[in-house]
Order: structure tokens, then sequence, then C-alpha cells
């Protein structure tokens, strides 16, 4: 259905209000269900299912858009209470572009969604899949967004395809509102060496101030190959962006082969303050085999950025190899606070790193516990214990410890363990005292003549390494009884 007029265009509908446009290989087909063009003003008021399809075949394009409402020069203005849908679906690299609703005017945009607005697109292999959920845009006013059910996106692509979702995006120069009490979700999907990004939700407002409200979800959640990325919220302003989330804001990222990146919430001010005020649940996960970035809540402003938590914020970046960053909040500002009552957590891991990590950490700890037990000059005992005297006691643990030379830096890598021989003499003494001591216990041992056992890493560990090595032979070779 097509309906213009010279000055305003109205359309209301209640009946059923469908396109479909089909083509083979390399074809291209459009589908259009409700256009509503005016030059001063421009409004579509709908209370029944509106419905695009296009269908194409291998390398063709397919476009569908279920609602649009444009004025070139006024005031634009879309009501919906039941389904508006745009599904394009294209095969082997094929292209295939899906927009729900969009709602264009000049001087200002609104949109009031009860019901559900959803845009869906497929490609295959090597394909491209955009699907666009709701667009409110004003050229030189405000736009706003009113949503209490579902806005939707979902974009899927094959092997070597690219996949983008935008769930609901309202940009308006002099000011951009959008208040959610609804769904908004967000899904990219694209196969191996692929890249997905999703984004839930963005207000953008260039010369004036945004507001964002969301009492229910808002969701982002990207998967591919090569890369992807999750965006759920965002708002950003010229003057003063205002976030305020009682609900859920949740953005999830993996990539199998590459790199992945989610961002929960983003509220940016270039010009004035950035506020966040969060009493729900934010999450931003990301899971990358090269690499990962997470952030929970981005509270950017130029003169004042201020967060205030009473909710959760809960960030997870996860990376088998590479980086992983993970930041619970962030809030930047020549003057920034951050007031967080409620609980603000980053997990970060990295299979490889992990793994070397505790390689690393478990040969250093074996190779100076050894060195301070088992070289050529420390001593074995028999239990004696219950006949041992307070002096033998103390000459049993000079004979049987060993020591490390080296400096500061090297004593602290080993926490002063280096220092075995102190260690065991004076086990309640502070370890950061070993190395003050040591010189006065060697004077003693000198001075008595008992043998001080020590020597550099590279003689002591060689002595522990011979005699391991001595004694995994059998008793018969080596003589032992």
């Amino acid at each position: 259905m097509v309906l213009a007029a010279l000055d305003d265009a109205s359309l209301t509908a209640s009946g059923y209000i469908y396109a479909t446009a089909i083509s083979g290989y390399d074809g291209v087909s459009a589908a259009q269900a409700a256009l509503v063009v005016g030059t001063y003003g421009a409004s579509t008021v709908l209370s029944a299912n509106v419905q695009a399809d296009a269908d194409s075949g291998d390398f063709g394009q397919s476009g569908a858009v279920g609602s649009q409402t444009l004025a070139s020069d006024g005031y634009a203005y879309l009501s919906s209470s039941y389904l508006i849908s745009a599904w394009a679906t294209s095969g082997y690299d094929g292209d295939s572009a899906a927009l729900g609703a969009v709602v264009f005017g000049y001087y200002g945009a609104d949109a009031v969604n009860t019901g559900t607005i959803e845009a869906v697109a497929l490609s295959g292999d090597y394909g491209t899949s955009d699907a666009r959920g709701l667009q409110v845009f004003a050229v030189e006013g405000y736009a706003s967004l009113y949503s209490s059910d579902l806005v939707y996106a979902y974009a899927l692509s094959g092997f070597d395809g690219d996949a983008v979702a935008v769930a609901a995006q309202v940009v308006g120069p002099y000011g951009a509102e959008t208040f959610n009490t609804g769904d908004i979700d967000a899904i990219a999907l694209a196969g191996y060496n692929g890249t997905a990004n999703a984004i839930g939700s963005i207000t953008v407002s260039s010369l004036g101030d945004t507001y964002l409200y969301s009492s229910d979800s808002i969701t982002a959640f990207a998967e591919a190959g090569d890369s992807a990325s999750a965006q759920a919220a965002i708002a950003q302003a010229y003057g003063d962006a205002t976030s305020i989330n009682s609900g859920d804001i949740d953005a999830e990222a993996q990539a199998d082969y590459g790199t992945a990146s989610a961002l929960g919430i983003l509220t940016s001010s270039q010009n004035g303050t950035a506020s966040l005020d969060n009493s729900g649940y934010v999450l931003a996960y990301a899971n990358g085999y090269y690499g990962a970035t997470a952030y929970g809540a981005f509270t950017l402003g130029d003169g004042y950025a201020y967060l205030s938590n009473d909710g959760f914020i809960d960030v997870a970046a996860h990376a088998v190899l590479g980086n992983a960053t993970g930041i619970g909040s962030l809030t930047t500002a020549n003057l920034a606070y951050t007031y967080n009552e409620g609980s603000i957590n980053a997990l970060v891991s990295t299979v490889v790193g992990n793994a070397t990590a505790n390689v690393v950490r478990n040969v250093w700890a074996y190779s100076i516990i050894f060195c301070g037990h088992f070289t050529a000059d420390a001593e074995m005992f028999e239990d004696n214990l219950a006949t041992e005297t307070k002096a033998e006691w103390y000459l049993r643990q000079l004979k049987g410890s060993s020591n490390l030379t080296g400096g500061k830096i090297f004593h602290f890598m080993t926490g002063n363990l280096s220092h075995q021989i102190e260690h065991h003499m004076f086990p309640d003494t502070p370890a950061n005292r070993y190395a003050e001591m040591a010189p006065k216990l060697r004077a003693l041992c000198d001075e008595y003549g008992q043998h001080y056992n020590t020597g550099s890493f590279s003689k002591q560990f060689s002595e522990v390494m011979l005699r391991i090595a001595v004694h995994s032979l059998p008793n018969s070779v080596i003589g032992r009884a």
C-alpha cells in the first residue's frame, strides 16, 4: 500500500497489509507493505498486521520494508498496536536487508509501539544480512520512541558472511528519547570467518540532549567465526545524556576463532553531563579465541559524569589466545562521580595465559623449594624428635636447609624462600627480615665451624637434579642398603 500527498498524508489501517516479492538466481526482490509520504506531515496508525516478505536465490538481492512514514518538510508519526514484520531472504553470496519500520520527519519524528516490530534478514555463505527493527529520524527536530512490547532485529549469514542487527535507533539533532517498558532485542549471527554486529538500542542527538529509560529488557547478542561485537544500549548527546535502567541490559559476544567485544551500556556527552542511574541488571560478556573486551557501564562526560548503582553490573571477558579485558564500571570526565551501593563485578580469563602462568608458577615453585631442601650438602636425619634438644633442633634446621644467592628482585620473586635456612630456624619471623638476618647467622656459623649452605641458583639446582637422578637408581647400583 502506498499513500502519498502534497501536504499531509495519513493512514489508519485495521486490516491486514501484506507485500511479497520473489526472484530466482541472481535476481532482485523488493517488498514494501505500507508507505505513507507527506510533504508537511505524515501519520501512520496501525491496528492490524503489516508484513513484507522478499525472497531471492543465490547471488540475489532482497529488500523488505514493513512500514515507512516520511515527511520531507514536516512531522512524522507512527503508532502500531499489532505486528509490523519485514523478512528478507537470499541464498549463496546474496544480500538481504530488512527494515521493520522507519519514521522520518524533517522537523520531528515520534513512534509509539504497543505491539511487535520485527526485521529478519537471512543470507547464505559469503552473504550479507542487515536487519533494522525500528528507526526514528528527525533532520532538524526532536525524535522519540515509546515501546511497551517488542522491537526485534535478527540477522543471519553463513560462511565468510556479514551480519548486522540494530533493533531500535532514535536520532534527533535537537533531542532524542527512548522510553522502553518492553523488550528490545538484536541478534546477529555469522558463520566461520564471518563478522557479526548487534546493537540493541541507540539514542543519539548531535546538538541537544538524549534520554534513555528502560524498565524491562534491552539485549544485543552477536556470534561469528571471525569478529563479534555486541552493544546493548547507547545514549550519546552533544548536551546532556541521561540513562535510567531498572530492568535488564545484556550484551553478549562470541567469536569462535577471532575477537569479541561487548558493551552493556554507554552514556556519553560531548559537551554536557553524562549520568547513569542503574537499579537493574547490566551484563557484558565477551568470549573470543584471539581476544575479548567487555565493558559493563561506560559513562563519559565533558564536564560531569555520574554513575549511581544500587543494582548489579557484571562483566566477563574470556580469551583462549591473546588479551582479555573486562571493566565493570568506567566513569570519566573533568569531574566524575561513582556511587555504588549495589554490586559491580569483573571476571577476566585467558586459557593459554592461565595455563602458561600455572606452568611457570609450578616450575618456579618446584625449583625454589627443592633448592632449599635437596642440594648436595643438605643433610637428612633419622627420626629422633623425642630425644632432640632445642640446640639440636636448631642444628638440624641449619644442616638440612640450603640458601640461594641473588639480588633483591630475585629474593622477592622467591617470596624470600631463597633464605631457606633462616626460614627453617625462625619460622615465625616475617620473611622480609630474612635478608637482614642472613649475614649475622652466617657469621655465627663461621665462628663455630658450621657449614652455611648457600650458592647460586644454577649451582644449587644442578646439585638437586643430580641428587634426584642418583636417588632414582636402584639401591643395588649405588650401594645403598
